[in-house]
């Protein structure tokens, strides 16, 4: 992630150049980088807010708190985890992708 300093900069070579790629260039960044920060300056966006992204576990969450208040807080991750896997086989929870569950990952994803 870049500093705020270093976003400052890149908006700055951009207003410049006015071109994404020669502002990659001089900033040592790629093009991509450069347009995401241009499309956040351009909706008001704080400048490193990093994007929101849903947790793995908010499908099961509701499961999950039940487990930690009926264990006082006890319960180990890796056991909650087991109950999990155990309660989506058997369909008591929403059931995650098939191939995530089966161990299987798309390539470039270990």
């Amino acid at each position: 992630m870049k500093s705020d300093g270093e976003i400052m900069e890149i908006l700055a070579a951009y207003d410049l150049t006015g071109s994404l790629r020669t502002t990659a260039e001089l900033r040592g960044c790629l093009h991509h980088t450069v347009a995401k920060h241009v499309a956040a300056r351009d909706v008001g966006r704080p400048i490193a807010e990093p994007d929101a992204r849903s947790r793995v576990t908010d499908p099961f969450l509701s499961k999950i708190e039940e487990w930690i208040e009926g264990s006082k807080g006890r319960i180990r991750a890796d056991k909650a985890h087991e109950k999990r896997r155990e309660h989506t086989r058997r369909g008591l929870v929403p059931q995650r992708d098939h191939d995530a569950e089966a161990g299987k990952r798309e390539p470039g994803h270990e």
